[in-house]
């Protein structure tokens, strides 16, 4: 893995997933869990524009809203 790609992956960690699923542990995150996390990255808002997050800007893989 590139250094960049692990930069990218780490800041997708902090910025979408940690404040979502960091109360948690591992062993209570079931498919349900990540799929309702995604649902709600999914219908965050642009600040400026207020249009709705793309799915590739949302987590950067560009599947945001795809079921698990």
């Amino acid at each position: 893995m590139r250094p960049s790609s692990g930069r990218g992956y780490r800041s997708i960690v902090r910025r979408h997933l940690i404040p979502h699923l960091g109360s948690l542990r591992l062993a209570d995150v079931d498919a349900r869990t990540v799929q309702r996390v995604l649902d709600l990255i999914c219908a965050q808002r642009v600040p400026r524009s207020g249009r709705p997050l793309s799915p590739g800007r949302s987590i950067g893989s560009g599947r945001c809203c795809v079921a698990v």
